[in-house]
């Protein structure tokens, strides 16, 4: 975007966006002599305070909160506040998955950093809950996995598909979600992490040494 004379001329450009909910998290010039900052959750300024020699991009960094067109106008002014030029986009979102209020591995299983001590060969039933029911569909693709792990030192070999007897349960009595790992013999005398990810991208493990 550029102004009628760019000379002698320093800008503001506004930025405003309109149409479905969306949290702007950062605005970033081309330029390093603009800067920028948010006015608001669905507006921004940037501004230059020396002439205005060549075209400047801004990215904006959003969030969405729910899906839909997103519409971006751009206003620029000089420094009196005289229009310099006006531009616009749209383009769609999609709504994010939700968080999911993971609060912690339940008993038997002990959350990190706790090392739970266990004997191979046998299923072990990984507990947790999500506040409700969030339906058997809360697992992101491939997991759960569990890597071998050198035993007191953390450093962890390639990850490995889980077997299960009875694969994610839910009991809406207690509000527990169950996943009933199937551990191997051949384990025994070694130390194995537990990767239990989510849909909306969180990672819980637990550390587990086999007898």
């Amino acid at each position: 975007m550029t102004g009628p004379d760019d000379r002698f001329d320093p800008y503001v450009v506004d930025l405003a966006l309109s149409g479905a909910a969306v949290t702007i998290t950062t605005a970033t010039p081309s330029d390093p002599l603009w800067e920028c900052a948010n006015q608001t959750a669905s507006s921004a300024q940037c501004w230059q305070l020396a002439a205005m020699g060549t075209p400047v991009s801004i990215t904006l960094t959003i969030t969405p909160t729910e899906a839909g067109a997103v519409i971006l106008r751009a206003d620029a002014q000089n420094y009196v506040i005289f229009p310099a030029g006006t531009d616009s986009l749209t383009t769609q979102v999609e709504n994010p998955a939700p968080a999911l209020p993971f609060t912690g591995f339940f008993s038997p299983v002990h959350d990190t950093p706790a090392v739970n001590s266990v004997n191979a060969g046998r299923s072990i039933p990984i507990k947790f809950s999500l506040d409700g029911d969030k339906s058997l569909n809360v697992l992101a693709a491939g997991f759960p996995t569990s890597r071998a792990t050198a035993c007191g030192t953390g450093t962890a070999d390639p990850a490995e598909a889980t077997t299960s007897t009875s694969g994610l349960t839910y009991d809406a009595a207690s509000g527990t979600y169950t996943y009933a790992w199937r551990t191997e013999k051949a384990w025994a005398g070694t130390c194995r992490t537990f990767h239990l990810a989510l849909v909306d991208g969180t990672d819980h493990v637990a550390y587990f040494q086999f007898k």
